[in-house]
């Protein structure tokens, strides 16, 4: 985004926030639920998910949370979970979190894929309040986020999930799971605002 705005003309002086906070209560938690892949979001414009069936995601399955039931076939590999308030998590139920989004599950393409390369999605700082693993579009303005906290896994196609997942060792998914609770800890607690805050005024 910032590459974006000075390339746009802007000149002021500009503060990256990195990612959201998302507060939290610290005796809110999501539940722990192994192989699950959480996407939570406006589900009727995640056009994706229709191709969902279409790939083989071995004993990995998708956790949908969203206002409303998409109105296609999920196949048996995700399922609508319902809604929750942003304030309770506790329904939530995952170890991964899907950053994706765009008209296909093989590639982010679309306005809305296009989108992911300049934002930092709400759902992100969700996810990580969550206590949950990314699996994010390597194209993603976020991307290097998550490679640099070591946080998650990066795709180019959602074909790519099983295989990556399975390969990752058991050191490797306890190292990721401790920077996760590390980075959830800072977001509940308002962390990466107050850091923005201190750089803007040259603390």
């Amino acid at each position: 985004m910032k590459k974006r705005l000075v390339a746009d003309g802007v000149r002021t002086h500009i503060v990256v926030l990195g990612v959201f906070d998302y507060l939290l209560n610290d005796s809110v938690n999501a539940v722990e639920k192994k192989n699950a892949i959480v996407f939570a979001g406006a589900l009727e414009k995640s056009i994706f998910l229709k191709d969902l069936k279409k790939i083989d995601f071995q004993s990995y399955f998708f956790n949908l949370y969203g206002r409303d039931c998409p109105a296609i076939d999920l196949g048996g590999c995700a399922q609508y979970k319902g809604k929750f308030l942003p304030s309770d998590v506790s329904p939530i139920e995952g170890e991964w979190g899907l950053l994706w989004d765009g008209d296909s599950a093989f590639d982010c393409v679309g306005n809305f894929g296009e989108y992911l390369t300049l934002i930092a999605p709400h759902k992100l700082s969700l996810y990580l309040a969550c206590g949950h693993k990314v699996i994010i579009w390597e194209k993603s303005a976020m991307a290097d986020f998550v490679k640099r906290n070591h946080i998650g896994i990066l795709i180019k196609s959602l074909e790519e999930v099983p295989q990556k997942l399975s390969q990752i060792t058991e050191s490797e998914n306890e190292e990721m799971r401790i920077n996760v609770q590390n980075v959830s800890c800072q977001i509940r607690h308002g962390e990466m605002f107050k850091n923005a805050l201190k750089a803007c005024m040259g603390d």
